[in-house]
């Protein structure tokens, strides 16, 4: 009888993969608590949840990631080592928007309303470019409205003042390396920008390929604003930047530190997972 079962089960997942151990139960006038045991005891299998994924790695973009994250464990461990990841800057760009909902509310138990209405105006948004150290917030900079994202921008607008902060005249006086990462973005690795990088002092920290999980902006920073900032609107560009600023400067440097040990987790886990993405 359980090897009867076993077998419909079995004919069921393959007409049908996505099955619910309730809609198998239903179909073959069983308990689901039946069909869930033989899952778990007769067939050895179990029910996940799909999660979203920047990409569908392939074998070789795994190995790409297992490389390069040993490649920038042994950048910021010397980053530590040397001065608590002080002498690394790290960075990307961000869509922030004018007007943030809540997700999420307390209702009474029968209140069966869980809808709610985006604001007309979320479309009004500004794109911010951030750096980071050990110390905190070096950089921000908001792109001019009408203009394109492009390497003349970056390095314009980001690399030329990234050369002019005072952490980077600091490494320089103390003859440090200054370590530069941001992510693969196509401004970010065009010729123009790795030609005037090669004329700087900075070492440029390399990042795999489809792996927003293994930079601390995508990972630690942007969605925690973002969060942070629900239920809030701002009437202006200039209020909009001031606020990030004031969220920025007013975590600890011991917020910052634990973001950076937080990276290093994650690309140790990467490589335990053979270059699979990291939760």
């Amino acid at each position: 009888m359980d090897d009867q079962i076993d077998y419909h089960i079995i004919y069921e997942l393959e007409c049908n993969p996505f099955a619910s151990a309730r809609m198998i139960a239903r179909r073959l006038r069983i308990a689901v608590s039946t069909v869930t045991d033989h899952f778990h005891n007769s067939l050895g299998m179990k029910n996940v949840h799909f999660r979203w994924i920047p990409h569908r790695l392939n074998s070789s973009q795994k190995e790409i990631r297992v490389k390069t994250s040993k490649q920038i464990l042994e950048l910021l461990q010397k980053a530590k080592k040397k001065n608590n990841y002080v002498f690394i800057l790290t960075g990307d760009e961000s869509w922030f928007e004018y007007s943030y909902s809540y997700k999420q509310k307390w209702v009474l138990l029968n209140d069966n309303n869980s809808d709610f209405t985006i604001p007309s105006d979320v479309q009004k948004k500004t794109m911010i470019t951030c750096f980071f150290n050990g110390d905190g917030l070096q950089f921000m900079d908001i792109k001019p409205q009408g203009v394109k994202i492009n390497a003349s921008y970056f390095v314009d607008r980001v690399l030329t003042k990234l050369e002019k902060l005072e952490v980077t005249q600091k490494a320089k006086r103390q003859k440090q390396m200054m370590m530069l990462h941001y992510d693969n973005a196509p401004s970010h690795n065009a010729m123009l920008t790795q030609n005037y990088l090669s004329k700087t002092s900075f070492k440029k920290v390399p990042h795999p390929p489809y792996s927003p999980d293994l930079a601390l902006c995508d990972f630690g920073i942007f969605g925690t604003v973002k969060t942070q900032f629900e239920g809030r609107e701002f009437e202006s560009e200039d209020e909009l930047f001031e606020e990030l600023e004031n969220f920025f400067k007013g975590k600890s440097k011991e917020f910052y530190i634990s973001l950076f040990q937080e990276w290093e987790r994650r690309l140790y886990k990467c490589i335990d997972l053979n270059g699979e993405y990291v939760e």
